[in-house]
């Protein structure tokens, strides 16, 4: 998406979050410390593109454009493939940059085996779910 290349994603498994979450609401040291539970190292639009792209069996093809053609060729595949549903706005969300900062979780999730685990590592299971194949 133009305008997107230093832009993050941040995806995170569920049962990282369900995990968190529980270990998390049973701290009571410090009821105003706030915790995000993200990704320390989200991939970039273009790196996410690749590996989804990858994991799916597509390939990826660049074309210049700016955000204005952007946004009406998301709209035109919506169009012809309604399934997808996606608003020609999603380019904006995706070129927004994003920052959260895991300092309080990745401390207090410390020496817990509770990680967020890279997306490279459940991509494939995601890809499987999405598709309707899970068992």
């Amino acid at each position: 998406f133009p305008g997107c290349g230093d832009s993050t994603m941040n995806i995170v498994p569920s049962d990282f979050v369900a995990e968190a979450m529980a270990h998390l609401s049973r701290k009571r040291d410090d009821e105003t410390r706030v915790y995000s539970l993200a990704d320390p190292s989200p991939l970039s639009i273009p790196a996410l593109t690749e590996l989804l792209a990858g994991a799916t069996g597509r390939s990826v093809v660049r074309i210049p454009a700016t955000r204005n053609i952007g946004r009406g060729v998301v709209r035109l595949v919506s169009r012809l493939h309604p399934s997808l549903d996606i608003p020609g706005e999603a380019v904006e969300y995706l070129a927004h940059p994003t920052h959260y900062d895991c300092t309080n979780t990745l401390h207090a999730l410390e020496s817990t085996g509770i990680i967020c685990p890279p997306l490279e590592q459940y991509v494939d299971a995601m890809v499987t779910f999405v598709r309707g194949e899970w068992p």
